[in-house]
């Protein structure tokens, strides 16, 4: 078994696994900082960071700086009520995970999103178990999008728009709908009412 907090690495990738430390913010935050300085130079990148179930109320600001390389992030089971503009800053990211928070409305994600280099990037989107109540536009604007969980949120409606995610397949777009919803039949999905 992996010790909490370990950095497990394989083959020229390394992944950071802080999974239910509790440790404060301040611990974390010159934790990464620590860390992106032991890796600039280095060839080895950190390609995944494992966060969850920390009490985290927001992202830690040093994943700004040095952590460009992520690909995977679970931020899943803390107390996030949004993700900053720190999350932008990973250009390579292809899987987020971000479930079980306190997500939702308008300032959940961060602004500018859309123009992001993420929008290319970002193939992997978990946001279920959160508070949102509506499909936020700018999810809409991620090309590279294959998978999208949002559901165990409060969504009122799917847009229209979702069918424009381009790399959906269409499998995964009507389970997607059915799972988002909750509804007990498809008939009942506002997604097949239109």
């Amino acid at each position: 078994m992996e010790e909490a907090g370990a950095v497990v690495a394989t083959t020229g990738e390394a992944e950071l696994n802080w999974s239910r430390l509790s440790v404060s913010a301040e611990t974390l935050e010159s934790e990464l900082e620590a860390r992106g300085e032991e890796r600039r130079g280095s060839r080895e990148a950190l390609l995944r960071l494992l966060l969850p179930h920390n009490r985290l109320v927001s992202l830690p600001r040093a994943l700004g700086s040095g952590f460009q390389h992520f690909q995977l992030l679970d931020v899943s089971g803390n107390a996030l009520t949004a993700l900053g503009s720190e999350l932008l800053a990973l250009t390579g990211l292809r899987t987020l995970l971000a479930r079980n928070n306190r997500l939702g409305g308008s300032g959940a994600l961060p602004k500018g999103l859309a123009e992001s280099p993420l929008r290319h990037s970002l193939q992997v989107l978990n946001l279920s178990g959160n508070c949102f109540q509506e499909v936020p536009a700018s999810l809409l604007e991620l090309r590279a999008l294959q998978t999208l969980s949002l559901g165990g949120n409060q969504l009122q409606s799917i847009p229209a728009e979702i069918e424009n995610l381009q790399s959906f397949w269409w499998t995964q777009h009507l389970l997607f709908i059915y799972f988002l919803c909750g509804a007990e039949d498809r008939t009942q999905c506002p997604a097949h009412a239109r």
